[in-house]
């Protein structure tokens, strides 16, 4: 934050900055007045937000950040006397500024981030749908099914609650392939394959017993 003194007595002007890539959504300048005993006399916002908003601009939710300069005839916050200018944080309630470091998908289908300041927070929500019948779903494409009238209407839930299904994160879904059917076909198609190429043999030997004739 810096500090400039306005040309009125007693009276400054507050500006937040921020460091990165991350932007100031609102409540980032004002004003600030001295009282007649150094401390705050008032602290205003100039879009009279009263909060300081930062979008991390990174994945996490906006931070909110309650500023407390101080309070007339309370000496625990800015002060201003005849002195050098001087401005130091005493105390702080929160954590220092994480990047997002990697997520993590719970059995619930809650999204976790965890940040590089040491915070882990609940970023999203997966839900899930049922069918009343899922065997009636149509099968678009690989492992992807659409809903028919078969298949009823979805009904969205949470993981394991509102839901009796459940997400396995990080686990490799293993084959749902029929063998038996699989070999069938194989086999079928093998045999077709011989049958064919015989028919192109048979069809070469009488071209070339007619052209032996024919010579």
């Amino acid at each position: 934050m810096t500090f400039t003194k306005s040309q009125v007595t007693d009276q400054w002007y507050w500006k937040a900055a921020v460091a990165g890539s991350e932007q100031i959504d609102s409540g980032g300048s004002g004003k600030l007045t001295f009282g007649a005993d150094g401390t705050v006399s008032s602290f205003t916002f100039d879009d009279n937000s009263g909060k300081l908003m930062i979008d991390p601009k990174d994945g996490a939710v906006p931070m909110s950040i309650d500023l407390n300069p101080g309070s007339s005839g309370q000496f625990t916050g800015l002060t201003q006397f005849d002195a050098a200018s001087t401005a130091a944080a005493t105390n702080q309630d929160g954590h220092t500024m994480g990047s997002l470091q990697s997520i993590s998908i719970g059995t619930d289908g809650i999204i976790t981030g965890q940040f590089s300041n040491g915070v882990t927070q609940s970023l999203a929500q997966v839900e899930v749908a049922d069918f009343t019948n899922p065997e009636g779903l149509t099968k678009e494409s690989d492992s992807v099914y659409g809903q028919s009238p078969n298949s009823g209407e979805p009904v969205y839930g949470r993981p394991g609650s509102q839901s009796t299904s459940t997400i396995a994160s990080g686990s490799l879904e293993g084959s749902n392939v029929d063998l038996a059917a699989q070999l069938t076909e194989m086999i079928t198609t093998q045999q077709a394959y011989s049958a064919n190429a015989k028919v192109i043999t048979t069809s070469d030997q009488m071209l070339q017993t007619l052209n032996q004739m024919g010579g």
